[in-house]
Order: C-alpha cells, then structure tokens, then sequence
C-alpha cells in the first residue's frame, strides 16, 4: 500500500535510539541488523545503548536518548515496569516509541512482538482438551509461572486466569 515508503521517506535524517537488553544474543543482534542496513540505505542515524541486562543501565541509556531528542526511540524492556515512567517522559517530548519483545502496560506509540494473550489461551485450550473433566479427567491444573515481571507471565496469567473462569469442567488448584 505504499506506507513502508511514507516511513522509510520521514525517518530520512532523523535521529532513531535503540535500547535492547543486550546485544549478546542473536535476536536484538538480528535487530540490530535490519535497523543499520535501513539506516545506511534510507538516511537516519541509528545510536545504540546496549542496557547490557540492567534495567538501570538501560533508564540512563533511555535519559540520555531523551536528552539527545531522537526521534524514535525502539526499546526492548527487560520487564513491564521497568520503563514506564521514561516511555511517558519521552511521548512528552514528543518523541515516538515503539517496545520489541516485552510488552508493558503503557506501550507508548507501538508493540512489536508476541500476541501474549492469544498465546496463553491457545495453551489454555489445549490443557481443556488433555486435563477436562469432559475427558474423563479431573480438570485440576497447576499454573507454574516463571520470572513474574514479564509480559508472559503478566499478561499470560490474567489470560488463563481469564480463559479457566468461564470454565466449568477445569479449576486453577495452584
């Protein structure tokens, strides 16, 4: 529909800041990647702030990217609140923000990533199909959950939370 030219054409000369977790594993390298090639081949100044996993290394790198008034600013937080006020801070300087990856409740501009709801009622489902009552089974489940300031295990609990209420044949034990 010709909107990738639109973008590409107001990003020329514009100042793009990119704060991954860290750059020392394959996806936020990837990234990184997609974003330089773009940046040589459509004119916008890519700066990269590595948080290497610190979420208070990545709100100063965030700080300074405000200070410096990029004009986007791509952010992987390392967990939902981490960054919330600073995604404010920066939609207040009228700068746009997109988060990759880990979801939080203030978005900011855009989410790029996981559909964190859609999966965990698909898992949902499927433990209906194994675990009901209506198969002959007990329809008694245990929810382990791992690092709880994720957006998995954030939204991904209010989704099956969601899911198991309007469930007869299926309890949330534990």
């Amino acid at each position: 529909d010709g909107q990738i030219g639109k973008t590409r054409a107001m990003l020329k000369g514009k100042k793009v800041g990119f704060v991954p977790i860290s750059m020392g594993f394959d996806l936020p390298q990837a990234w990184y990647a997609g974003l330089k090639r773009d940046a040589d081949r459509f004119g916008y100044q890519l700066i990269v702030r590595e948080a290497n996993w610190n979420i208070q290394t990545g709100a100063q790198a965030i700080n300074q990217l405000i200070g410096e008034k990029v004009d986007l600013l791509i952010i992987q937080p390392a967990e939902m609140l981490a960054y919330s006020k600073l995604v404010d801070r920066a939609n207040a300087a009228g700068i746009t923000v997109v988060q990759i990856n880990l979801k939080s409740p203030n978005t900011g501009d855009a989410y790029v990533g996981a559909d964190w709801n859609g999966i965990f009622t698909t898992q949902a489902e499927e433990m209906t199909k194994l675990c009901s009552r209506d198969k002959g089974h007990s329809g008694k489940i245990a929810l382990l959950e791992g690092v709880l300031t994720t957006s998995g295990s954030q939204i991904g609990s209010a989704a099956l939370k969601d899911y198991f209420e309007t469930r007869k044949d299926m309890q949330i034990v534990a």
